[in-house]
Parts: structure tokens; sequence; C-alpha cells
């Protein structure tokens, strides 16, 4: 699941909401967004399309860091 997030969420349920579905996330780090995901999902900066791909490309490359993350 992709959250990017561009404003300061006080929580951001939609992470957790993807996280009990058992999806690997790339979200960004505003607001709380970190604290409620912890170590479970990656973070990237908001408005930044290339660290998305990367994040993405990085997974389809290596199925077992992908499966890490869900």
């Amino acid at each position: 699941a992709c959250v990017l997030s561009r404003v300061h969420e006080p929580f951001g349920l939609v992470n957790l909401e993807a996280m009990a579905s058992g999806c690997a996330i790339v979200t960004t780090g505003t607001g709380g967004i970190p604290e409620a995901v912890g170590d479970a999902a990656e973070i990237v900066p908001p408005d930044s399309p290339m660290e998305v791909a990367d994040v993405l490309r990085a997974w389809v490359a290596d199925r077992s860091s992908l499966a890490d993350r869900k």
C-alpha cells in the first residue's frame, strides 16, 4: 500500500488498516505516521516520487525484502 500523505496526520489510520490486511507499506514520515507504523513500513519524505519508486523497485527485485515488510 502506498499511503503518501502530504499533511501532518495525527495518527494515519489507513496505514494501520493496510498493516492489518497484511500489506507492505510505503508511507511518508509526516505527523504521527512514523509512530503508528514503527518499523513495519518503509518511510519516505513527502513529495519524493523517486524515493517511492526506489522502494517499489527494490521490493520487486528482492521478494524476500517485500515479504519482510508484510
